[in-house]
């Protein structure tokens, strides 16, 4: 099966044992894929980094960030950037943990043939194939791959994680307009930027999974957790703030957003 898209892998350099599984899985399904040089920040001080804004870090999260988020965030960053380079109107980032469903590459090749049959101008922005939705969602259409029905959903309350993201040319654009400076975790940061579009979207059940091993750009040498990264005493009430009304936003969105 040739790509249906470009396909970009995010890899630590040292990291070799995850890119041999990676290339193996992904073999087997018959596609190839360029590495991406994930960004080190395992040695990192993220408020050292000319890119964080501690300042607006500290308004939204009521923390610093680790060396190993702000890794993260680069590392997305560079992938989509490669993406855009291409000149293809889709493209699909992996992490290098990923574990794909046999049918994953099938259903991107059907999501693609779909949205390029509907002749839509911003179909959306980036759809997360690898976490499921919330129940905060709409359904938009059904694919079917070897009698396996997969459903593509409007995620109003985007799922966490960056495991496997199909992103369209004009949402890696925007995406790639607004990601600098850095104040929060990757995955924080698209929910809350689809927050405010409705322009996310996810396929369920998810067809690709993360291996459940630890991330190895994430294990900042700076701090053991998240939560304790430059901690103050606001961070309780953000995080709840960020949770609750980050779901009246997507329902609301929900209840308001016409396509």
């Amino acid at each position: 099966m040739a790509n249906p898209c470009p396909i970009f892998l995010i890899n630590l350099a040292d990291s070799t044992d995850r890119l041999e599984a990676a290339r193996t899985a992904l073999g087997q399904l018959g596609v190839s894929f360029t590495r991406i040089d994930a960004f080190d920040g395992r040695q990192t001080v993220a408020a050292d980094h000319p890119d964080f804004d501690t300042q607006k870090a500290r308004k939204t999260m009521g923390r610093d960030m680790s060396g190993g988020e702000l890794g993260c965030c680069f590392s997305q960053i560079r992938a989509v950037e490669a993406f855009l380079e291409t000149g293809a109107d889709f493209g699909l980032t992996l992490e290098d943990d990923m574990v794909p469903h046999a049918h994953a590459i099938k259903v991107v090749e059907r999501i693609i043939e779909k949205e390029r049959g509907l002749k839509r101008q911003t179909p959306w922005y980036v759809c997360n194939l690898g976490d499921e939705p919330a129940k905060i969602n709409r359904s938009a259409y059904t694919m079917n791959t070897d009698n396996q029905d997969w459903h593509m959903l409007r995620a109003f309350y985007f799922p966490m994680g960056g495991t496997a993201l199909l992103w369209t040319r004009d949402g890696a654009k925007e995406f790639v307009r607004i990601a600098k400076p850095i104040y929060e975790p990757f995955d924080n940061f698209l929910r809350n930027w689809l927050l405010t579009n409705a322009q996310g979207m996810a396929v369920t059940p998810a067809v690709f999974a993360p291996a459940g091993t630890d991330s190895d750009i994430d294990k900042s040498h700076t701090a053991t957790r998240r939560v304790e990264v430059g901690r103050d005493w606001t961070y309780g009430l953000k995080k709840a703030r960020r949770t609750y009304g980050g779901r009246v936003r997507a329902l609301v969105k929900k209840l308001t957003f016409r396509a």
